[in-house]
């Protein structure tokens, strides 16, 4: 191969390489923005880092739909769109959040603490901690505050709050997140 057709090729790598950094340049920069992780299905706060997430699955017929909401308040404000039927619902154990693998725990064996400190920003309140143990639960107490509860109690005093509810209205400059395009609804 001649040198001037090494140079050409040269410059043809490189162009395209270039090209394929520009392509590949907006995905990135969407991923640094934290465009690409998972939002609460109900009020688009980051479900990856919420202390009291839940991941649940909605059967229809024989479809699943997979429900990501950051908080028990959230998820009860979600069941009340529910059309099938739940058939699986985790929450994460709260001493797991900082792991590379948090753990999800099956709602219904979890301990929860009701009205404990916490973040708006990373979760909808009230502030709710779900532990795999009774005596992981009553040990956080001594620090995060709340009462202790079990899955059915937790989940009515959610769902009561939840109907009771009035979220903001339009003409107060709110938009419904399901009006916002982030809700698979």
């Amino acid at each position: 191969m001649s040198s001037a057709a090494r140079l050409i090729r040269a410059e043809f790598t490189t162009a395209l390489l270039g090209l394929c950094l520009l392509a590949a340049a907006p995905t990135a920069q969407l991923a640094l923005a934290g465009v690409d992780r998972p939002h609460c299905d109900v009020c688009g706060r980051y479900t990856d880092k919420s202390p009291c997430r839940i991941k649940a699955t909605e059967r229809i017929g024989k479809h699943g739909l997979d429900i990501d909401v950051c908080s028990l308040f959230c998820y009860a404000e979600r069941l009340e769109d529910v059309k099938g039927e739940i058939t699986s619902t985790q929450v994460l154990d709260f001493t797991t959040l900082d792991d590379d693998a948090p753990v999800m725990l099956k709602a219904s064996t979890a301990t929860y603490l009701y009205g404990t400190s916490g973040d708006e920003e990373a979760t909808a309140k009230p502030f709710i901690l779900a532990f795999g143990s009774k005596k992981a639960a009553e040990s956080a107490r001594k620090t995060t505050g709340g009462e202790l509860l079990s899955w059915d109690d937790v989940l009515a005093k959610c769902q009561k709050l939840a109907a009771e509810y009035e979220p903001p209205k339009p003409e107060d400059g709110y938009t419904p997140l399901k009006k916002r395009g982030r809700n698979p609804r």
